[in-house]
């Protein structure tokens, strides 16, 4: 996503409007670099409620004979 915002010239550390989107492509490479953050956020809460739910979970992995 950054790279495909770096060709399209989308300058780098900008925020809002300072970001000058004024064609499709540059507003395209923004939507992949927002889509990446969101997938990455979300695998984040997903281990962490996976690691919880197992952590917290009352059965034992692990049963010595």
């Amino acid at each position: 996503g950054f790279f495909l915002a770096g060709a399209a010239g989308v300058p780098r550390k900008t925020a809002g409007l300072a970001q000058g989107l004024d064609s499709l492509w540059k507003e395209v490479a923004m939507g992949v670099v927002g889509l990446g953050g969101a997938i990455a956020v979300l695998g984040g809460v997903l281990f962490v409620w996976l690691i919880l739910a197992r952590l917290l979970s009352r059965t034992a992995c692990y049963e010595p004979d």
